[in-house]
């Protein structure tokens, strides 16, 4: 198929210098900006929101380039923007896969610069201790879901105390160290009806 002829006639059949009233439409670059277009009106019109999803689609089939794959993966979100085009499932998979292979990040120059701004970011102490800042308001937080992390045994703020053959521990961790086994064994046989396990149960 010829992809250069079938974006242009796209654009032809249903692209609009003004916003068409009683439709939703979205703005299109005819020339990207990652290949040189800019933002002037002569650049700029509009599509229906499945025709610009499409051309996207298409502008990644001619080019097959990261800005392209990252522009058509781009389209998928209705999320932020729930006005926008839903692609079937089988479409998504299309475009996550393209902007998967075609990850600009993946290229070691990006890689490189990345590594080198993240590592410049930690090693400037007033950034680190800021950042710090905002990230232990999160672990004091009992409501917040990273308070769990980095705690365990007694620590825990969900530990319960379990009575087994080899005496009381404070969590199921502490006892399925003593026993060598995995805390996960010790936590069934507390919630166990097997009379053979009569001796685990919690405390609480």
């Amino acid at each position: 198929m010829n992809y250069e002829n079938l974006y242009v006639n796209l654009l032809l059949k249903h692209g609009t210098e003004e916003k068409p009233l009683g439709i939703y439409c979205e703005r299109h670059h005819i020339i990207p900006k990652a290949l040189g277009g800019d933002n002037s009106s002569e650049n700029l019109i509009y599509l229906p929101a499945r025709v610009h999803f499409i051309v996207h689609w298409v502008l990644y089939k001619i080019h097959k380039n990261p800005a392209m794959a990252r522009a058509f993966y781009g389209m998928c979100d209705f999320e932020r923007k729930p006005e926008r085009y839903k692609p079937s499932s089988r479409i998504y998979a299309i475009a996550k896969a393209a902007f998967s292979t075609k990850n600009h990040m993946k290229q070691e120059v990006h890689k490189e610069r990345q590594s080198s701004i993240s590592k410049a970011q930690w090693q400037d102490s007033d950034k680190r201790n800021k950042l710090m800042a905002g990230l232990m308001p999160m672990f004091e937080n009992t409501e917040h879901a990273m308070y769990m992390k980095g705690k365990t045994g007694d620590a825990h703020p969900r530990s319960r105390q379990i009575s087994t053959p080899l005496g009381i521990f404070g969590s199921v961790r502490e006892a399925g160290r003593a026993f060598g086994i995995a805390h996960n064994i010790i936590s069934r046989r507390c919630k166990s009806e097997n009379v053979i396990y009569k001796d685990y149960f919690y405390l609480d």
